[in-house]
């Protein structure tokens, strides 16, 4: 991540788009591998849907994750790797407790397990992680 990272900083940087001052380049950077990885981890979790049949699943799933993740906060992995290696693990389990449950719980069950689990996002939530403080997460909401 850091070489391909590095390797479009300093092309941006040779075509004058950024300036060469360390402040600028920091800043690019960071959003710079911000992209790579929400990218990955979207084409990722595509990739996996379209391999095990549940491609639809694989769309909801990117969507309320992402919005959920966006005004919850939550979990930062210590490395792009384990990123998405959490996050094809969580579509999966995701999907596989779909498979599991979806014909065996009725709907006012899932409606009373959905409920509970907007109380405790709503109660807990944000959770403050070091990469992104609650003052972020309150200003974002």
């Amino acid at each position: 991540m850091n070489y391909l990272v590095s390797k479009i900083v300093t092309f941006l940087t040779e075509q004058e788009v950024i300036s060469s001052e360390s402040d600028v380049q920091d800043f690019y950077r960071y959003g710079i591998e911000i992209s790579i990885s929400s990218f990955l981890n979207i084409f990722l979790v595509l990739l996996l849907g379209i391999i095990i049949n549940h491609i639809a699943e694989s769309i909801i799933f990117l969507l309320l994750f992402i919005l959920i993740r966006s005004f919850t906060g939550g979990y930062h992995a210590d490395t792009y790797f384990r990123c998405n290696l959490l996050m094809c693990i969580t579509f999966i389990l995701t999907v596989l407790s779909n498979c599991m449950f979806s014909n065996k719980l009725s709907l006012s069950i899932i409606i009373v397990l959905i409920c509970v689990t907007e109380l405790i996002v709503s109660v807990l939530g944000p959770i403050e992680n070091k990469n992104k403080p609650k003052e972020i997460l309150i200003k974002i909401n």
